[in-house]
């Protein structure tokens, strides 16, 4: 079986990618925390390392405040509050920060639109996956069945235990929710935030296939990749970018 995701060694970081993204000449990556890297005090210089080794012109981030907001972005436009971005303008990179949230970065292979989304348990319950699908068709006239989407490193089903009203909370929204939970060891319940993503984009009309998982679990590599629930309050972050290749290169 082929494998859909490698890891490249870049000056100063190590960088996760997609191979069917690297391969159509899509700048993108989720990177790990090797090097020091996403630590809390280095936000703005670890951005730029990454612009410029993917060769960007510039990248924009966004206020996240775990909801279903997804908004267009060009350059110079002001820091959204939002958890996802999406643009089709060269050289601008979209950018989203995570510590076991999902990362989820798509590229509309027809248009060379792009999007990044955080899809935390919260935005996972909005919907924001389903939002994004829809804003790029809506602003950039993107079909969900040429869109394709990497999900990055986040704490997996295997980690992820959570409270009743968390489980009470999907299944209100109508979830099925013995699809994306099993029991735990400790008698609680484990939520699968990527089965319920790729249900969302699936529902959407992302095509099966055109969804490649990276497979990483934040928690049980933190050696590799920030976890909030591993290390706490003072965490790094998981930078994952995607934009789209300047014109001019």
């Amino acid at each position: 079986m082929r494998e859909l995701f490698s890891v490249r060694a870049h000056p100063g970081f190590d960088r996760l990618f997609c191979r069917v993204l690297e391969e159509n000449d899509v700048p993108h990556g989720f990177t790990l925390r090797t090097q020091g890297f996403g630590e809390r005090d280095h936000g703005h210089e670890d951005r730029q390392r990454l612009v410029n080794a993917l060769g960007l012109e510039s990248a924009t981030h966004m206020r996240q405040v775990h909801g279903n907001t997804v908004r267009l972005v060009r350059t110079n436009d002001t820091i959204p509050e939002a958890d996802g971005l999406l643009t089709d303008e060269p050289g601008l990179g979209l950018i989203v920060h995570s510590a076991d949230c999902l990362p989820l970065l798509f590229w509309s292979e027809a248009t060379n639109a792009v999007a990044a989304v955080h899809a935390g348990w919260r935005g996972t319950l909005a919907r924001v996956a389903t939002t994004a699908v829809r804003t790029l068709t809506r602003e950039l006239g993107v079909e969900p069945h040429q869109t394709h989407v990497a999900i990055g490193p986040a704490i997996r089903a295997c980690c992820f235990e959570v409270g009743d009203e968390v489980v009470e909370a999907f299944a209100e929204s109508g979830r099925n929710v013995s699809a994306i939970t099993h029991d735990g060891p400790r008698g609680r319940k484990h939520i699968d935030l990527v089965a319920d993503n790729r249900m969302q984009l699936e529902e959407a009309g992302v095509a099966a296939d055109r969804i490649y998982d990276c497979c990483r679990c934040t928690s049980c590599e933190n050696e590799r990749f920030h976890s909030y629930r591993r290390q706490g309050e003072l965490v790094g972050r998981v930078i994952s970018i995607v934009g789209i290749r300047s014109r001019a290169r």
